[in-house]
């Protein structure tokens, strides 16, 4: 569940705030050919976003769902994190261009 829950997360978190950091703060332009409205503040808001409640998932699941030791720390999740939400914009500017 929590691995579900983590990539949904990842992906629509990535999405969401990126849209409004990049909505109230984007100035530099991503890719202007393929995307012209995405920025690069969009850009690094969706990652830092999408960071931030995923760390806060694994407190959840760590206080209310998961029972001993599962071996995730908080690091690999930010790791993880953030790898899921670079590869999920990437995915979006591939979208973009078809």
């Amino acid at each position: 569940a929590f691995s579900l829950f983590f990539s949904l997360v990842s992906v629509l978190g990535s999405d969401i705030f990126a849209y409004f950091v990049g909505s109230k703060f984007g100035k530099r332009k991503l890719c202007p050919k393929i995307s012209p409205k995405k920025s690069v503040e969009g850009a690094v808001g969706g990652v830092v976003g999408a960071v931030i409640l995923n760390v806060a998932l694994l407190f959840v699941f760590k206080k209310f769902f998961f029972e001993g030791d599962t071996g995730l720390t908080y690091i690999s999740v930010i790791i993880m994190s953030v790898c899921l939400s670079v590869i999920s914009m990437f995915g979006d500017l591939a979208a973009s261009t078809i």
